[in-house]
């Protein structure tokens, strides 16, 4: 039937907000979307938000708009209800990309005042229709826990980085030119994710995560809470978080507190700590292999791949705190407790 899209295999969603300081490089970073060779029956589309203008294309035909606020979940529903429309797929790649702030959001509105929150993340994608296979945070600091925990409800996997990311931030060029039909959700979140992986200082690192497993190591981390806390070891635990490397290369009184999930593990099992944290610390461990399908780091000591907020002092910030709580409460309590008291 004329007008009528075919459907292709994969459709690769690409929606991108860049504030007035970083319009150059989201530009470069679409053209180099552009310039990938699509393979048979992947299809890609995108959205481009400057504090001048708003821009979708699907590098055939591009239309302007009048700018809008790229971090109102209403913008990005809108945007995959559109892509969904024009560019149907049996699979979906959603690639979100622009400033952030850890677990408390990514993708800003263009002076930076607002930032898309996990929860407005999971609104604006149910409220779309769809259940993307893969989800792309090309942002910084954003693989994490309870970022997984909250998008587990709406997509399958989730690629993104431990770090900061800067000029283009991942390779998405090359991710798009390394997918091809026939692959499954599994498989394409594992390769993108490698291919995804630019050189530094671009990308310190990039891992995919299995968000179905996710909710295992939640509960894992879990107990280790609970054990640090039945233990009373709670002052130990963070003399120990406060060794573990770090993602940011500011000093900032939150985000230096996001540690890896493996370090954490590995250094809690041996002493000071009680035989049940061990215990519970090396289980942990054993539900990383699942859940990080893979890790590629140009960082030394070589991170596991998932990191989540390990405060080793009071943040001050009470929109900070409230903001772990909803993401970790329901799977975590215990570890909460640990951490934040």
């Amino acid at each position: 039937m004329v007008g009528v899209p075919a459907i292709a295999d994969w459709t690769v969603l690409v929606y991108s907000s860049a504030s007035s300081d970083i319009v150059k490089v989201a530009r470069q970073a679409l053209a180099e979307v552009g310039r990938a060779h699509r393979g048979d029956r992947v299809e890609i589309a995108a959205q481009l938000g400057t504090p001048d203008a708003m821009q979708r294309t699907d590098f055939r035909r591009t239309t302007q708009g009048a700018p809008v606020d790229m971090s109102a979940p209403q913008t990005l529903t809108d945007f995959l209800r559109w892509g969904q429309q024009t560019h149907p797929a049996h699979h979906y790649l959603v690639v979100l990309g622009g400033h952030a702030s850890g677990f408390m959001g990514a993708v800003t509105s263009p002076d930076r005042s607002r930032v898309m929150a996990p929860p407005d993340m999971v609104k604006a994608i149910a409220d779309s229709g769809m259940h993307p296979d893969v989800t792309v945070l090309n942002a910084c600091l954003e693989q994490q826990v309870g970022v997984g925990l909250a998008l587990s409800q709406v997509t399958d996997f989730l690629i993104g980085s431990q770090a900061e990311e800067h000029a283009e931030g991942m390779a998405l060029g090359d991710m798009v030119a390394g997918l091809h039909a026939g692959e499954t959700p599994a498989q394409v979140a594992t390769a993108s994710a490698r291919l995804a992986a630019a050189p530094a200082p671009r990308t310190w690192n990039v891992s995919a995560l299995d968000l179905r497993a996710l909710r295992t190591t939640a509960t894992a981390l879990d107990q280790v809470g609970k054990a640090i806390v039945d233990a009373g070891q709670q002052s130990a635990m963070r003399q120990v978080m406060a060794g573990l490397p770090g993602y940011r290369e500011e000093p900032d009184v939150v985000l230096n507190d996001l540690k890896d999930v493996g370090f954490l593990s590995q250094s809690l099992q041996s002493a000071p700590f009680a035989p049940p944290v061990r215990s519970a610390a090396q289980a942990l461990q054993e539900t990383l292999p699942a859940t990080v399908l893979s890790s590629t780091s140009h960082l030394n000591p070589r991170p596991w791949g998932l990191s989540t907020w390990m405060p080793t002092a009071p943040s001050g910030i009470p929109r900070v705190d409230a903001m772990y709580r909803t993401l970790m409460a329901q799977a975590a309590p215990h570890w909460v407790q640990a951490v934040l008291g």
